[in-house]
């Protein structure tokens, strides 16, 4: 391998790391989103639930109220 197919590699293999690492950010900011996502789910749930307590509306549970 010449010397700058080496620098070449070393340039790939570098943006390849780069691009790895972005896309393991952009990973955990997806699962932190979902996490807020099933943080307000359950909050809006909770609510609904204490809303209609003893209503017999049927919410997210299956359960009558």
């Amino acid at each position: 391998m010449s010397e700058h197919e080496a620098s070449l590699t070393q340039q790939l293999l570098a943006a390849l790391l780069e691009n790895t690492q972005a896309q393991n950010r952009l990973a955990q900011a997806i699962v932190s989103q979902a996490d807020a996502i099933a943080d307000l789910a359950d909050a809006v749930a909770g609510q609904l639930n204490d809303d209609d307590q003893g209503s017999g509306t049927t919410y997210l549970s299956g359960a009558p109220r």
